[in-house]
């Protein structure tokens, strides 16, 4: 199984993040740490941009997106034939 995903994750990067980035990543976690106790998915439901209960429905709709779908070929993981 390994040598087959290894197919589909490319490599590490070689290249250092950088420094915005990386300061991005750095109050995401302080930002995420201070909020001990809570639970991350209920305080992203709060959120102004998520308070549209259809807006998953909309995307898939109009994305034509397969919701039982994968992004393995059909040959490494077939979903429809578990």
């Amino acid at each position: 199984m390994e040598d087959t995903l290894e197919k589909f994750f490319p490599p590490p990067p070689k290249a250092k993040c950088p420094q915005e980035l990386q300061e991005k990543f750095i109050k995401f976690i302080i930002d995420l740490e201070s909020t001990a106790g809570r639970r991350f998915n209920q305080n992203l439901r709060k959120r102004k941009e998520f308070r549209n209960p259809n807006f998953l429905q909309q995307v898939v709709a109009s994305q034509k997106i397969d919701e039982i779908g994968s992004c393995f070929g059909k040959s490494v993981f077939d979903v429809l034939h578990i």
